[in-house]
């Protein structure tokens, strides 16, 4: 998503003036890329701004939309991210002024959709893969076909 080259090249750009603030500079960046909506990724822009403007004429020429999530022109909601609770959080955000229960059934229905919408096209994807792995993929099928869940009550509980 984001680019080192182009930190580094911004970097490189005004060496001279961001030598001492680099790295609040590199936090604001990284800051900006991850943020959500567009009132966030302003007010982000508005504190790089305060150290010099000519970064936001910078940024702009590369693009906003390559490198936020803010301008994104594709909807990230369904990348697969480092963490899953980034995904479900964008997705949950609006739910949290729901009612505890509410939020809950909420969630459990976002999550039966996603894994009934995903396991659908899974299994209408013809791809197969190369020998070793696809007798791997197909034996951990087989596998899993027989699996049951049992808990252990634990003495801490």
């Amino acid at each position: 998503m984001v680019k080192r080259q182009e930190l580094q090249s911004l970097n490189l750009e005004f060496h001279p003036i961001f030598i001492c603030i680099f790295e609040d500079l590199k936090k604001l960046f990284f800051a900006m890329a991850k943020a959500y909506t567009l009132q966030q990724f302003e007010e982000l822009m508005g504190k790089v701004d305060e150290i010099d403007k000519r970064i936001r004429k910078y940024l702009f020429g590369i693009g906003y939309h390559k490198w936020t999530r803010a301008h994104a022109t594709v909807n990230h909601t369904w990348v697969m991210t480092s963490n899953i609770a980034e995904s479900i959080n964008n997705t949950n955000r609006l739910a949290r002024k729901l009612p505890v229960v509410s939020l809950l059934d909420f969630m459990r229905i976002t999550i039966q959709s996603w894994s009934a919408k995903h396991s659908k096209e899974a299994g209408q994807t013809k791809t197969d893969l190369i020998e070793p792995y696809n007798k791997i993929l197909e034996d951990n099928r087989k596998i899993s076909r027989c699996m049951t869940i049992r808990f252990k009550f634990s003495e801490h509980l």
